[in-house]
């Protein structure tokens, strides 16, 4: 079963982190539960999450110690504060430490859900624009290095290397995927427009071909195969390229009992 996000829940109270873990699991999340911050802070160190559900007065947690760990072995991840006990000793801080909700107990599970679910989408957009900043780190060295190499009368045929062209255009269609997921238009364009391919007309111009073929034979050959694939091929002309949704493969992480 595919999740939709993954869950790190860190709360002492017994009721609340099991209830809690069952009805985010019900809704698609996985969800691994501790009962201390210095729990928490094993398995964010082993594991990937998309968000951080913890508990203010618990242990481990003195002066949101888990929440400033939290900042330096998983940056960017949003967490999620609830308390039995609001204060604004505990709510200043929260909000320096850049935490995306204050919740307090007991808890509207419906208004926790949405931030979980804001979060995951959040922490997919971090990874995504990290992997980005890697390739792009990753092709700026290759291209130095073949620079250098220019000025010493290198072979030119070696300056632009084919893991540096992997790297620009990795990078090139995560962007792309990530403009299309927040909603910009220039993202529900094909790659291949995009990058004024030559090639592009050659494959229209197959498809269009190959259709009518299906078409003027479909009277001497009557098949359902062939019927359907005229109309798969009818669809891929008619309808615009849109590029996927961004997925980015996270840590499988297990479900341990509560």
């Amino acid at each position: 079963m595919n999740t939709v996000g993954n869950v790190l829940l860190a709360d002492d109270e017994d009721l609340f982190r099991v209830s809690t873990a069952a009805l985010l699991r019900a809704d698609g999340f996985a969800c691994d539960c501790v009962e201390n911050g210095q729990q928490a802070i094993e398995f964010l160190a082993r594991n990937c999450y998309d968000v951080l559900i913890a508990d203010i007065r618990m242990e481990g947690n003195d002066d949101l110690a888990l929440v400033r760990n939290t900042n330096r072995i998983a940056p960017g991840l949003p967490v999620i504060l609830v308390t039995g006990h609001p204060s604004l000793e505990t709510a200043i801080p929260s909000v320096d430490l850049a935490v995306m909700a204050y919740l307090k107990k007991p808890v509207d599970y419906a208004q926790m859900r949405e931030h979980v679910r804001r979060a995951a989408e959040h922490s997919e957009v971090h990874r995504l624009m990290s992997e980005i900043h890697q390739r792009l780190n990753s092709a700026a060295a290759e291209f130095a290095t073949g620079r250098d190499q220019l000025a010493l009368h290198t072979d030119p045929s070696r300056l632009v290397p084919l893991s540096l062209v992997r790297d620009v255009s990795t990078a090139l269609t995560k962007i792309l995927r990530l403009r299309a997921s927040l909603g910009c238009q220039d993202g529900q364009q094909t790659l291949c427009r995009l990058l004024d391919c030559n090639m592009h007309p050659n494959y229209e111009q197959a498809i269009t071909e190959t259709i009518e073929v299906l078409q003027r034979t479909k009277s001497s050959f009557k098949s359902k195969e062939l019927g359907a694939l005229r109309v798969r091929l009818e669809s891929i002309l008619d309808k615009p390229h849109f590029l996927p949704p961004p997925h980015i493969s996270c840590a499988k992480v297990s479900q341990r009992p509560s």
